[in-house]
């Protein structure tokens, strides 16, 4: 599967990673050690991100915007690719690359949380 088509699981890892400030996810993920892990890894992270949601609001307002966005029948599309992956060499590729653009996605989210913060504080100010 070619890994353009991962934008889901890394979306959901940096929503977990920018509104609870734990790059734990990430890490794990990125160092699973075979295909089982990484599958036991993304449950966890499912079911961190559910208890997340259900609270009903989020300390970043980016976040809140980003769960939007995330749509979870393409996630489940890629949990069954990551399943079928049988070579381990791909399928360390293929987590280092979710990895990467979880963690670019959550630079991204702190940072525009940081600015919305500013702009806000500058309003006020006035």
């Amino acid at each position: 599967m070619p890994q353009n088509v991962f934008s889901e699981t890394p979306r959901l890892l940096a929503i977990l990673a920018a509104e609870t400030g734990s790059y734990s996810h990430i890490d794990k993920l990125a160092n699973a050690p075979n295909r089982e892990m990484a599958l036991r890894y993304l449950q966890e992270s499912l079911r961190d991100y559910n208890s997340l949601i259900s609270r009903g609001e989020f300390d970043n307002p980016k976040v809140g915007d980003e769960v939007k966005f995330l749509h979870t029948k393409h996630l489940e599309d890629e949990i069954e690719a990551i399943k079928k992956i049988s070579n381990p060499r791909e399928l360390k590729e293929v987590l280092a690359f979710i990895s990467a653009k979880a963690l670019a996605r959550t630079v991204w989210l702190k940072k525009e949380a940081s600015q919305t913060r500013s702009e806000s504080e500058k309003e006020g100010g006035e």
